[in-house]
């Protein structure tokens, strides 16, 4: 990874001021993690982590990615980030475009509504299965970011019902 690609990234990502990487996950895939090295340790705002194709093609296009789009390996090996391998294509069009392409691990994919945005997006029912009836919980949330905007939420409340009951307040719903 070149300084100039990190000085592109870091102008699309205003808050931080240091990128490392790119690592590999033991899946194969990579990612970058971005710092604001200004910030201290326990601060949440002080990393990102982020997927290396994404920043190649954020880079590459001058903007970052909207909520619904996502960076695609054309040829769906994700271990090849050649930058004219990568394209962006909607959530539900990678998930319909992964259908397609696997035949030998076509599985049932699932419509859903993210309850937390409530945009529609397909899932694959195993996963929502295995995820969410299985384990009683809410969902399925159409990406990760969601999710954690979902479970924030949750802990904020427990947070604030916590300190009412420390101050003998009645608990907020």
């Amino acid at each position: 990874m070149d300084l100039e690609f990190k000085i592109k990234l870091l102008k699309l990502y205003p808050s931080f001021d240091r990128v490392t990487g790119p690592y590999t996950r033991s899946d194969g895939r990579k990612h970058l993690c971005l710092n604001n090295t200004s910030l201290s340790k326990g601060d949440p705002n002080k990393t990102r982590t982020l997927s290396y194709p994404k920043a190649l093609v954020e880079v590459r296009e001058g903007r970052l990615l909207i909520e619904n789009e996502t960076a695609d390996h054309i040829d769906e090996d994700f271990t090849n980030d050649a930058i004219d391998n990568l394209q962006i294509l909607t959530r539900i069009d990678n998930a319909i475009k992964s259908f397609n392409a696997n035949p030998d691990r076509q599985e049932e994919i699932t419509k859903h509504i993210c309850p937390q945005c409530d945009i529609e997006f397909l899932a694959l029912a195993r996963q929502v299965r295995g995820n969410n009836i299985v384990k009683g919980k809410i969902g399925p949330f159409c990406s990760r970011s969601c999710a954690g905007k979902h479970n924030q939420q949750i802990q904020a409340k427990g947070r604030l019902a916590q300190l009412a009951e420390a101050t003998d307040l009645n608990p907020v719903k």
